[in-house]
């Protein structure tokens, strides 16, 4: 506001150069307080409909992931997030990593304590991110193995999980849980050749961090859905320069896409990495109803 009064006053007295110049340094402020302030604060929830033809049981699946917390948003934002999620009522809570961002120590009880707080009936599972396994900065496992199962969170490493709906007609939904890719545990052949054999195969979700992790997907490996994190949907996503910043080296990084392999969809996250602000992104809760 004090930029705008400089530049109508000194518009006023003739100078109209300096008045474009405040202007401009107002406007580059304005738009500097809308990416941290406004932009970053944003909560949305995007809606996935996955029709198995009846392979599987209705189910409705909460989505989060790359929550980073520590240097930009902490136990509040997050509290936030769960609200969010519980006001969904899912049947399950899947989470696709990177909890923290700090590279130094972090209080991270206080941190993921709201996560405690979290209504799905048939349970909430995490896979690990780049960051919780110190790719970069420290490698947090010590603390989030103990941690997140004294939360209710079950963390799956190259695991499958079925989740059945007994009142409802229809085979289970498979979450197949994966390995970090920078730590070359995505294994996801070996979980497709078990599902497969499974006797009541019904429907499967991939729950993963990284999508270039699809490089590494034949395209009989097939899924009724691939979920990631990481790119935060570039974050700070400019138009022009489509992947501006984005630690991927795919093209899909950022929304839904259809490959041989299944649907994928690759979140914008609940959080931000290097820079506290986001342009062109939301922070978003994905809600998943299986069909």
């Amino acid at each position: 506001p004090a930029l705008v009064v400089i530049a109508i006053l000194t518009a006023i007295d003739g100078h109209v150069g300096a008045a474009f110049g405040a202007l401009a340094l107002a406007a580059g402020f304005a738009l500097a307080g809308y990416m941290r302030f406004v932009a970053a604060r944003r909560l949305a929830t995007r809606e996935l409909i996955i029709d198995t033809h009846g392979r599987a049981a209705p189910l409705t699946l909460a989505f989060i992931s790359d929550a980073h917390l520590g240097r930009y948003k902490d136990e509040r934002w997050l509290t936030r997030v769960v609200s969010r999620v519980n006001d969904l009522a899912p049947d399950a809570v899947l989470i696709g990593g990177d909890f923290f961002f700090n590279r130094g120590a972090i209080d991270a009880e206080r941190l993921l304590a709201p996560l405690a707080k979290l209504r799905a009936p048939l349970g909430v599972f995490a896979v690990l991110g780049n960051h919780d396994v110190g790719l970069p900065g420290r490698d947090r496992r010590p603390i989030l193995d103990p941690l997140l199962p004294a939360l209710g969170i079950r963390v799956l490493t190259n695991e499958l999980v079925a989740l059945s709906r007994p009142d409802a007609p229809g085979g289970p939904t498979w979450i197949a849980g994966m390995g970090e890719l920078w730590l070359h545990e995505f294994r996801f052949h070996e979980l497709r050749a078990a599902y497969s054999a499974s006797a009541n195969p019904g429907a499967l979700i991939v729950l993963g961090h990284n999508p270039d992790a699809m490089h590494e997907v034949a395209p009989a490996d097939t899924a009724d859905l691939f979920l990631f994190g990481h790119t935060h949907a570039g974050q700070i996503h400019l138009p022009f320069w489509p992947g501006f910043g984005i630690p991927s080296r795919g093209p899909w990084y950022r929304g839904e896409h259809e490959l041989p392999q299944g649907r994928i969809y690759v979140t914008s996250g609940i959080g931000e990495t290097s820079s506290s602000c986001r342009l062109g992104t939301t922070c978003e809760v994905v809600l998943v109803k299986m069909r």
